[in-house]
């Protein structure tokens, strides 16, 4: 004989099937709990709130890589030095090596699951008489490299915009104090998301993938379909190079 279940056996009270979002929950839970007990084994209490999901952390690694924003300040000094081999074969060698310092730091953070991360790494994987020095140098580096990469962001940032007023208005020509105001504008508004928006923070960075992914396509499409003077030869392409403008 076979068994049934009601259908108001797995719906809640107001009538609602609640079934995947508990389970979701559930799930959410269970991983919340080994995170805390792996700290727990490495002499830690967990303190911070785990708020962003894990497609937010990855369009948080997209606004940090800003493929469109950063294509758009290099993309001459490959054109100027060795031209399209530098820039296709460049690209390759790179993501080649980005790639294994992504999977190197990614197995160390599984094994140090720590919010303090690398200057917690270097103290973990030196030896007792060189942790605290390799700890503080790792520490002080980090800090002073998220100083000056806020620093150029913002700084990049607000030339972006006054350029883009330029293309409205061609008679404007910014002033070095409309960039430093601009510098600061932009700084003022990450701030201020930062302190009292920072319950959107998770939405902000979804938003990001699909804002970069968007922003690829759209400069690959228009780059394209702009190019009046004809496209170079597939030889071009893979084997020229030109150093002579540099």
């Amino acid at each position: 004989m076979t068994n049934t279940v009601s259908p108001s056996a797995i719906r809640s009270s107001d009538g609602e099937n609640n079934t995947p979002q508990r389970t979701v929950d559930q799930q959410q839970e269970a991983l919340s709990e080994n995170a805390d007990a792996q700290l727990a084994a490495m002499g830690y209490k967990s303190e911070l709130p785990r708020s962003l999901s894990f497609f937010s952390v990855l369009g948080l690694s997209f606004a940090i890589m800003a493929v469109p924003f950063g294509e758009s300040t290099t993309l001459t000094i490959g054109l100027t030095d060795g031209g399209p081999v530098t820039i296709f074969y460049g690209w390759i060698l790179l993501t080649i090596i980005s790639v294994c310092i992504a999977a190197s730091l990614a197995e160390i953070c599984s094994a140090y699951p720590t919010s303090g991360g690398v200057y917690y790494w270097s103290a973990m994987l030196a030896n007792k008489r060189w942790a605290p020095v390799t700890s503080w140098i790792t520490g002080w580096l980090g800090l002073v490299g998220n100083w000056t990469v806020t620093t150029s962001i913002c700084f990049s940032g607000g030339q972006l915009i006054l350029s883009a007023i330029g293309l409205w208005n061609e008679a404007y020509v910014p002033a070095a104090w409309h960039v430093v105001l601009m510098y600061w504008a932009v700084l003022c508004v990450a701030l201020c998301v930062n302190i009292w928006l920072a319950k959107y923070l998770d939405f902000i960075n979804t938003i990001c993938v699909y804002w970069t992914a968007a922003s690829v396509l759209i400069i690959l499409i228009t780059v394209l379909t702009m190019a009046r003077g004809g496209r170079r030869s597939a030889s071009y392409v893979f084997t020229e190079f030109d150093a002579t403008r540099a």
